[in-house]
């Protein structure tokens, strides 16, 4: 029975590092493909309106609508997620991992099967074993792979953190009249009290809560940030790596990019990103401009994207009437300088 249960196994490893998907799903529990579909796709709908689904689609390459993972089969899925983890793995990397793999240990407990393996693992250079375990089980006299678990408790875990964040949302205190940006100020359990009454008027929920401006705030809701209106519903969905205050209606956020580099740019009220994460820092719009960091180096830049004055500087600040405050490299080491709107220096 042992020599079936490994030769089983050695075929779904073979298969899951060529690969060969036809085979990996073949080798795999039929009712564990099943599940991954049923829970991954229930766990996007939950967290949908949170924006952590667009995270969540990362995993699965050139898949955008989550739609489109509804509709497909459950062992077509299965490639789908499969396939997105190993394309992680480069070429050689996997020949290693083939050829080096062991079988260390099988222990049979009825329909149920447990193998310790082992294989060799390279990374930076460096070689080094690394100790695995697989489930195993007998159904209609044949031996599957079970699916690692832990998709439940991920669901579960999602579940727990939306009930309680909607538990202490259904607590708010709004006030019948609108309030100014001013009155709520975020407290140190991440909700918003009233400046004037000290009373709670948002409850806590947020992992983070930025002040008010223009009518929205920026809070972190599991990972990501976005906006909230002063009802406490979410206004912008968080999306962002990270999101700062209005300020002339546009908003600093940051989303990494392909190589997985944080990016800056801006949003306005509308949730739409008028410029494009492109920059390196990037600092609120004050005086009809804001100053960007490009290669090392600040400039100016308009709330059309503009580019209004040179990236010349080491440092630049926030237009304050007129002028603005920037730093320069000189042959004696750096100079600050006042500049006017159109970069010359003045005073």
């Amino acid at each position: 029975m042992q020599e079936k249960i490994i030769e089983t196994f050695k075929a779904y490893t073979h298969a899951l590092y060529r690969p060969d998907w036809d085979a990996v799903i073949a080798s795999l529990y039929p009712p564990d493909v099943l599940k991954l579909h049923t829970v991954c796709t229930a766990l996007m709908d939950l967290i949908s309106p949170f924006g952590e689904q667009k995270e969540f689609l990362r995993f699965f390459p050139g898949v955008e609508n989550p739609e489109a993972i509804k509709s497909l089969t459950p062992e077509a899925f299965a490639v789908l997620f499969l396939s997105g983890a190993m394309n992680k793995v480069a070429k050689e990397q996997r020949i290693q991992l083939i050829e080096t793999t062991s079988i260390d240990r099988v222990t049979v407990s009825g329909n149920h099967a447990q193998i310790a393996y082992s294989f060799l693992m390279s990374m930076e250079g460096e070689t080094f074993p690394v100790d695995r375990e697989a489930d195993m089980v007998l159904e209609n006299g044949t031996w599957y792979v079970r699916i690692r678990a832990g998709f439940d408790q991920v669901l579960e875990r999602f579940q727990q953190d939306i009930d309680l964040y909607n538990d202490r949302k259904s607590k708010d205190h709004i006030p019948k009249e609108p309030v100014d940006d001013d009155d709520l100020k975020p407290f140190a359990l991440y909700g918003y009290r009233s400046w004037e009454t000290g009373r709670t008027v948002l409850e806590p929920r947020f992992k983070s809560a930025g002040v008010f401006s223009e009518g929205l705030a920026a809070v972190s809701i599991f990972s990501k940030f976005g906006y909230i209106d002063k009802q406490g519903e979410i206004a912008i969905k968080p999306e962002f790596v990270s999101a700062e205050a209005f300020s002339e209606g546009l908003a600093v956020v940051s989303l990494y990019d392909d190589a997985h580099h944080e990016k800056y740019g801006y949003l306005n009220r509308a949730g739409e990103l008028v410029i494009a994460p492109q920059y390196e820092a990037a600092s609120g719009f004050s005086e009809g401009l804001a100053a960007v960091k490009q290669d090392g180096l600040w400039g100016y830049i308009t709330p059309s994207g503009k580019e209004k004055i040179g990236f010349h500087f080491l440092e630049a600040g926030d237009f304050m009437g007129k002028t603005a405050q920037v730093t320069v490299a000189t042959e004696d080491g750096e100079k600050e300088l006042e500049i006017d709107r159109k970069g010359k220096v003045v005073g």
